[in-house]
């Protein structure tokens, strides 16, 4: 008997195997829904622009916090994590007096290849650049924090081409980004 039942298994398993898997039909895969992630993913070089129409009403030695408006845009994996915006002035002795702002921050990079980063900061007013600057040669690490600093001077004429009644300022960011393997 015990002969026979091999037997009978043996034929269930060839039969089986011979089914053509079109026949079983095919694996369906499914998700529950898809929901709108409030990232947004970029290739080197990132191009942001905001506006920073308050900044004629920052306090000197007083900033603004920017670290929610950049934190959702990653570039090849990097992020500007933290981002702050300080404004000071800036009087030389006889000349107008112009500001100081300094843009302090960190990036991180999602876990991967370490990044190599340069940060270009841009005051613009419609399509004119009035200053610039950058954080330069960041090493950003996996799983690292990296801090940046860098500062920007605005004669007082350059205060009034961005500052001026009826001007609405912004702040451009390039983010360049590298493989540093």
């Amino acid at each position: 008997m015990l002969k026979g039942s091999r037997l009978v298994s043996g034929l269930i398993l060839t039969f089986c195997l011979a089914i053509p898997s079109a026949l079983l039909g095919q694996v369906i895969a499914r998700q529950g829904e898809v929901k709108d992630s409030p990232l947004h993913e970029f290739t080197s070089p990132m191009i942001l622009e905001m506006p920073i129409k308050d900044l004629p009403v920052i306090a000197y030695n007083g900033g603004q916090d920017l670290s929610k408006q950049v934190q959702e845009y990653y570039c090849d994996g990097l992020v500007i994590s933290k981002l702050l915006l300080t404004k000071k002035k800036d009087a030389h002795r006889g000349e107008a007096p112009g500001l100081r702002l300094e843009f302090r921050g960190s990036v991180t990079v999602r876990p991967s290849h370490d990044r190599l980063a340069t940060i270009r900061f841009e005051v613009i007013n419609g399509i004119d650049v009035v200053a610039s600057t950058e954080a330069a040669r960041l090493n950003a690490e996996e799983g690292k924090a990296t801090s940046f600093s860098a500062k920007m001077r605005l004669s007082a004429e350059d205060v009034k081409r961005v500052m001026g009644e009826g001007k609405s300022p912004s702040l451009r960011l390039t983010v360049a980004v590298a493989d540093n393997n």
